[in-house]
């Protein structure tokens, strides 16, 4: 069953459209997790306007492919971890989603290191429709891009692999649990001071925390 005003997609058995929102005729309306301007299945967004995704196993996973000849169904939005605002550097990029669930709680890494063009990669809460949770452009080396998270056991989120200013082609996904705590400074990783608390200078995904600077391994964080 499907909220008031909002339709099953039957290709993908979600929920979408609803409101005054007019599935397919190109303008991203409230209730719609896309709309590419036709209400086709197999393009990436779905007839009710409901992105298609694929679906990654949970927990520790890698995925290999292209965004060519994939649609453009996806924006992100800036925010403090760094990525281009939406409404300028991935208008016109193709892009892939992916629904993924946490197999453990702790801190996940996200990374396309190693697909062959200057990718975005962002998260958005449960499916195309929830809040962005995190975004990154160039963390990881040769333009490409890597986020981590903190997540609980059994939490879902959209994994979507954009390109910058209309970047395409090979993507690598990988992800993976982030060792962080261990007190070594790991692969998108700014700190590890061996705990993966907050609010001590290295954060609970082992990122430098605002106002701190920290150096060494195991880390030391201290106000300047």
């Amino acid at each position: 069953n499907c909220p008031d005003g909002q339709t099953c997609d039957p290709a993908t058995g979600q929920c979408g459209g609803g409101g005054t929102a007019q599935c397919g005729n190109g303008t991203l309306e409230p209730g719609e997790g896309c709309d590419d301007n036709n209400q086709n299945a197999d393009d990436g967004c779905g007839p009710q306007c409901y992105c298609e995704v694929i679906d990654l196993r949970p927990g520790r996973t890698r995925w290999e492919g292209t965004t060519v000849g994939a649609w453009n169904n996806q924006i992100a939005t800036a925010v403090p971890s760094g990525c281009p605002n939406g409404n300028g550097q991935n208008v016109s990029a193709a892009d892939v989603a992916f629904s993924w669930t946490a197999s453990e709680a702790g801190a996940w890494v996200f990374s396309t290191e190693g697909s062959f063009f200057d990718t975005l990669l962002y998260l958005r809460a449960g499916d195309c429709l929830g809040n962005q949770l995190d975004c990154n452009d160039d963390g990881a080396p040769n333009n490409t891009s890597r986020v981590t998270i903190n997540l609980t056991a059994g939490q879902t989120v959209l994994i979507v692999v954009d390109g910058f200013n209309g970047a395409q082609g090979n993507v690598v996904l990988q992800v993976d649990k982030s060792n962080c705590g261990n007190g070594a400074i790991d692969a998108g990783e700014t700190c590890d001071d061996g705990n993966s608390v907050n609010d001590d200078g290295c954060g609970s995904a082992c990122v430098i925390e605002p106002n701190y600077t920290c150096t060494g391994e195991p880390s030391v964080c201290m106000r300047p």
